[in-house]
Order: C-alpha cells, then sequence, then structure tokens
C-alpha cells in the first residue's frame, strides 16, 4: 500500500547517510531548505564552517556556510515537491531539483538539464 504524503511532510530535519544534515521549510509559498551540518562545510576542527568562497556572488563569499540556503523555489504538485534550485557551495554551481518522499525517506534529486542525469541523496527524518 502506497503511503500518501501531503505538502507539509517534508518540513523537518533531515540527515544522510554522509552526515549532511538540513531543515527544510515553509517560506511563503515555496518550500526551502537550510544546512545544518556537513562534512564538507566544515573546518579541519570539525566545529567551524568554512566561508562561502566559491560563490558566484563575490559579496557572499565572506559568509559562513552555517544555515546557509540551499534548496530554493520547491512547489508542491500533489505528488512531489518541484521547481527547485539547490546551491553547492563546494563549486559554488546552482543545479534544478525536485523532492519526493518515498517509504519516509526523502530522497533530493539534482540534476542540470534532465533528472534522467542527476544523483540522489537520501535523507531520514530526524525531527
Amino acid at each position: 500500500m502506497e503511503q500518501i504524503v501531503k505538502s507539509s511532510d517534508i518540513v523537518g530535519i533531515w540527515e544522510a547517510k554522509n552526515k549532511t544534515k538540513i531543515e527544510v521549510f515553509k517560506a511563503g509559498i515555496e518550500y526551502q531548505s537550510r544546512l545544518l551540518y556537513a562534512v564538507k562545510a566544515m573546518e579541519k576542527d570539525g566545529t567551524t564552517f568554512k566561508k562561502d568562497e566559491h560563490n558566484p556572488d563575490l559579496a557572499l563569499r565572506s559568509r559562513s556556510l552555517q544555515n546557509t540556503v540551499y534548496i530554493t523555489g520547491m512547489v508542491w504538485d500533489e505528488e512531489k515537491w518541484t521547481g527547485g534550485h539547490l546551491y553547492y557551495s563546494p563549486s559554488g554551481a546552482s543545479y534544478k531539483c525536485h523532492c519526493k518522499i518515498k517509504e519516509g525517506k526523502l530522497h533530493v534529486r539534482n540534476y542540470i538539464l534532465s533528472p534522467l542525469f542527476g544523483s540522489t541523496l537520501v535523507f531520514t527524518r530526524v525531527h
């Protein structure tokens, strides 16, 4: 039996096996996600967040990656959250993305031209 998913089911704190932790929240009519923790976002001391040094906007390169909004523009389409953009700080690149909850896990699919040519990160709800 397939689980019925509502638009608000995405809201919360999620963690992936690679230790990336995000918080998904509603902002107006769209859903967004902020970074709470990621190994790649940390300095060697493991507690200090790196700066956003690869951001294409020079004015943002000195900001901390802590709580940076990484996913914007997602809207609910009765099956999944679509129309999103994911910011990837290690390169400063942005990708299209959509999200879907399957079997209680959040699947974030990011891609350039088509979802066929992308990758998926799977998150488990923490809170």
